[in-house]
């Protein structure tokens, strides 16, 4: 109920709207059967799902995940990142995800903004951000741009594999 306290009356009680909202956000991030653990019990995973449960229990129209992915292992960001692209298309919620992983934010997001000392390097669509020109200068670091699956990734370089002059050829 975390999620519904905001909404709940002056002694607390959930009402049956309250239930509702909780039941929904919990099934549509997967984690109903989560519901009676003690949260030290969560992995990194779980723990994620619950917080964007709690978030959606307050029925809000726009959702905010600032680095939802931090600390958690391949599988785990996956599922987040399919989430939050789930959450977007079936549920018409606006989704902001701010975070470092590039690649999967090309993957899943309609648009992607990329900042450099804080002002705007490149927005639009993957195609038009997920380019060397771009990334190299924002990165400080060599990249190669490639396409997969009709989606641009880009695969950070050893100093010793390229240089721009060398890639330019």
């Amino acid at each position: 109920m975390m999620g519904r306290y905001a909404y709940m009356g002056p002694l607390g009680a959930p009402s049956a709207r309250d239930v509702d909202a909780v039941d929904r956000a919990l099934e549509r991030c997967d984690v109903a059967t989560l519901a009676h653990r003690w949260v030290s019990t969560l992995s990194g995973g779980e723990w994620q799902r619950v917080r964007i449960a709690r978030a959606l229990a307050q029925e809000p129209k726009a959702l905010v995940l600032d680095e939802p992915t931090a600390n958690l292992d391949v599988a785990h960001e996956m599922e987040l990142f399919e989430l939050a692209a789930r959450l977007a298309r079936a549920d018409g919620l606006a989704a902001l995800v701010v975070t470092h992983h590039l690649n999967l934010a090309a993957r899943y997001a309609d648009r992607l903004v990329v900042l450099h000392q804080g002002r705007v390097a490149a927005a639009g669509p993957a195609a038009g951000v997920i380019r060397r020109e771009v990334l190299e200068p924002v990165f400080g670091w060599p990249v190669e741009v490639t396409n997969w699956q009709g989606t641009p990734q880009f695969i950070p370089l050893k100093q010793s594999e390229a240089t721009h002059d060398e890639r330019a050829n």
